[in-house]
């Protein structure tokens, strides 16, 4: 999933919390049990006219799968929120792990042992 030109971000780049609350509400994502348990009669009346979020292929199924929001007037505009994509796949293309152990090998030991031989002799200074 990757956020759409329509997605309210937060400093991070990930999608408000807030605006996630809105989505999973708005597609009953929520058991009933705790975003009907938490709305008041102020939020109801606060909320008169909520977003307008679905889950689909808007345009006539032309555009891409995801979570869009209706705005405008008449709800006529739709503009994407989050974007379902493919997972993507990697492959390992430089071995760091390798280069690492092939520098390391030949000197570890060597340092392991000095650093320990001074730490000894510092705590016996003390």
């Amino acid at each position: 999933m990757t956020a759409g030109g329509g997605a309210r971000l937060n400093k991070y780049g990930n999608i408000s919390g807030g605006q996630m609350t809105q989505i999973l509400s708005a597609v009953k994502a929520f058991p009933e049990v705790g975003y009907m348990m938490n709305i008041t009669a102020r939020s109801r009346k606060r909320n008169k006219n909520p977003r307008q979020y679905f889950v689909g292929r808007p345009g006539g199924g032309n555009k891409p799968l995801g979570v869009w929001e209706r705005y405008g007037a008449g709800r006529r505009h739709v503009r994407p929120i989050l974007m379902f994509v493919k997972k993507p796949s990697y492959k390992k293309r430089l071995p760091f792990y390798e280069t690492a152990q092939s520098m390391m090998q030949p000197t570890f030991r060597r340092e392991f042992i000095r650093l320990a031989d001074e730490t000894i002799q510092f705590n016996k200074n003390k």
